[in-house]
């Protein structure tokens, strides 16, 4: 007797199409979906798909409340912000791509600058990457605790933090996972890669994803209490902020051409065909959808 796996698909609750290019920071506020457009101004929209206001600024979320702030790309400028996992942090990359970039936090009191710049916030840390370094500072002294030099050979790194590690990836063939004193906890490392992303954290789990020519694309599930890989699944991907949501027994993932469903066994639950580069979710909520020109977002059930 042979079995069949049927492959149940999305529910497309809502499509919404917008008309300012989009960004990938974006996300859901009690049920309110809050879109941050690429040149600045953000919409709020209703989970049935209504607008609900516009505002002429990127709207935020920090210390659980919403705030306005001067967001977005001009030209060769940017203007951006991170948070801590519990957002009760903040922090900002400011500058052009000519005259370089820097880091700010804590009211300017803290500020880095280089011309490949990252950073990432623990309880009270934040850990600074700057043209081949990571520089750790305290948050409540404002002083450089620990410098980690020569961490990425092309100058390159993108950090993710949750309430406990950072992680760091060079971009080329290094992740790396520190505890909150700079200490090296885990370490992923191969010579045929020739690309690592990092794509979701939260304080039990780890995605990032690998590339070399001639195996492809990876997705991998990393379980943080014991730092073992829950899965590699073989498939493409899509890099930058928000491209990949966290469940508790499963992740829901983006790759550009698809959205997937996948078990911590690594198989797909679930798939829908919808051309998209960032989604947010919430617990009874998807959201996704495209970049800059492709202005089309679509509301979903997980």
């Amino acid at each position: 007797m042979k079995f069949h796996f049927i492959l149940i698909s999305f529910i497309i609750l809502n499509k919404i199409t917008l008309k300012n290019e989009l960004s990938p920071n974006n996300f859901l506020y009690k049920d309110t979906i809050i879109i941050n457009f690429r040149s600045g101004g953000s919409v709020f929209i209703s989970k049935d798909g209504k607008i609900l206001k516009n505002n002429q600024k990127w709207t935020i979320l920090y210390n659980n409340e919403l705030y306005e702030f001067s967001g977005g790309t001009d030209g060769n400028c940017l203007s951006y912000y991170k948070t801590s996992f519990d957002s009760k942090r903040i922090g900002f990359i400011v500058g052009c791509e000519k005259e370089g970039y820097e880091v700010k936090l804590n009211d300017g009191k803290i500020s880095v600058g280089g011309d490949i710049v990252d950073f990432g916030i623990l309880k009270d840390k934040a850990f600074i990457f700057a043209d081949g370094t990571i520089y750790i500072y305290n948050l409540k002294t404002n002083k450089e605790e620990k410098k980690i030099k020569n961490i990425s050979e092309l100058g390159m790194g993108k950090i993710l933090c949750n309430n406990n590690f950072c992680v760091f990836s060079d971009l080329t063939n290094k992740l790396i996972i520190y505890d909150s004193l700079g200490n090296e906890v885990k370490k992923f490392y191969n010579q045929k890669w020739i690309y690592v992303s990092l794509l979701g954290l939260n304080n039990d789990y780890l995605i990032f994803a690998h590339y070399n020519f001639r195996e492809g694309g990876f997705v991998n599930l990393v379980n943080l209490r014991d730092f073992s890989i829950l899965f590699k699944k073989g498939m493409s991907y899509v890099e930058g902020d928000n491209t990949a949501c966290i469940f508790k027994n499963y992740i829901v993932l983006i790759d550009g051409e698809n959205i997937y469903k996948i078990n911590f066994n690594g198989i797909v639950e679930k798939k829908i065909n919808l051309k998209t580069q960032w989604i947010i979710c919430s617990d009874n909520l998807i959201v996704s959808g495209g970049l800059d020109k492709d202005k089309n977002v679509y509301i979903l059930r997980p």
